[in-house]
């Protein structure tokens, strides 16, 4: 993070870049290089500094990003990360100088509905009666949908329909045209893992936040088995302490089983927050970026080129490209 960002006169510029300079260095190293600079920061730059730690709670501990906000008399929304509140504090007070890249047209008009009635009698216990209408989807073919999580979080949520007992492989590996898709085995079929899927639409989701200038918010990401017959036989490898735990150290996965019939999500809040105008305007980046991964998710199922988002933020531009995602006019 150049030293030029710590001074509050560079506030718009750093609330545009700090997910970018997480992305690069890693949320502590950020933290810690601004809880020294805050130690030694004029008067007038203490708070600003303040505010960009907060900014670092908000990609790993959301509720602390609240908590440290509101010891800094930030104006929070209920319905926004810290990052995003403070975006639209600049809004407010014309202090914003938008800097962002510009999507297409094709990817402002993709629409990414809000106010879809979610099937919960296709897939019941998901989500409580009171989410229904806040649920969007990427995806209806896979399964998937996107929240706005009690604590400001945003949700990626793929739901497996499976009624058999599961075999997990969360390696991709070589066939016949080349290197393939991690898959999961039962009795009488196999299919594309869940957990890569949900890799996928992270990589873009990130990598397009990342790109528009998109301020601090966490991204979790959960697999549900909502068939009571569902099982997975070998899960105690990919829980804390199994061989191959990393591989689904940043995905919550869960079997109805656990949930008996329990909700898995009881309270969501609407992916479009904020008051007014202005709040519209700061979930507009967000609902853009969903778009974008939208078409990009669906033109990489089709053409079974999925591993290309795995690869690199270069990979991606390529694809970008290809499938017209920015404006030309960058």
């Amino acid at each position: 993070m150049p030293k030029k960002y710590l001074s509050y006169r560079n506030q718009s510029d750093a609330i545009h870049l700090m997910r970018k300079w997480i992305a690069e260095s890693g949320v502590q190293v950020v933290f810690d290089f601004l809880i020294e600079a805050y130690k030694v920061a004029e008067s007038q730059d203490k708070h600003y500094i303040g505010c960009l730690i907060a900014m670092t709670f908000d990609m790993r501990l959301p509720k602390h990003a609240y908590e440290c906000a509101a010891k800094l008399g930030i104006q929070l929304d209920k319905d926004f990360s810290v990052g995003e509140s403070l975006l639209a504090n600049l809004m407010k007070e014309d202090l914003d100088k938008g800097w962002r890249k510009i999507f297409s047209d094709k990817v402002v008009y993709t629409p990414i509905y809000t106010e879809d009635d979610f099937d919960s009698f296709e897939h019941p216990l998901i989500f409580s009666n009171s989410c229904s209408r806040k649920i969007a989807a990427l995806s209806y073919r896979d399964q998937i949908h996107v929240i706005r999580e009690s604590d400001g979080a945003i949700g990626i949520v793929i739901i497996d329909k499976i009624k058999d007992s599961v075999l997990i492989d969360e390696e991709s590996f070589q066939g016949a045209k080349g290197e393939e898709y991690p898959l999961y085995f039962t009795e009488s079929t196999h299919y594309v893992s869940p957990v890569f899927r949900l890799r996928v639409i992270g990589k873009l989701l990130e990598f397009f936040l990342r790109e528009i200038g998109y301020p601090t918010v966490k991204i979790r990401y959960t697999v549900v088995f909502n068939s009571p017959e569902a099982s997975l036989i070998n899960i105690s490898d990919y829980f804390p302490g199994g061989e191959f735990a990393e591989q689904w150290a940043d995905i919550r996965v869960c079997l109805r089983k656990d949930y008996r019939d329990n909700y898995v999500f009881h309270d969501i809040l609407s992916c479009i927050g904020g008051e007014g105008s202005i709040g519209l305007k700061v979930s507009t980046g967000l609902l853009n970026c969903l778009a974008a991964v939208k078409i990009l998710y669906h033109e990489l199922c089709y053409s079974e080129r999925m591993l290309e988002a795995c690869k690199s933020d270069a990979s991606i531009r390529k694809l970008c490209k290809e499938f017209s995602i920015f404006s030309e006019a960058e």
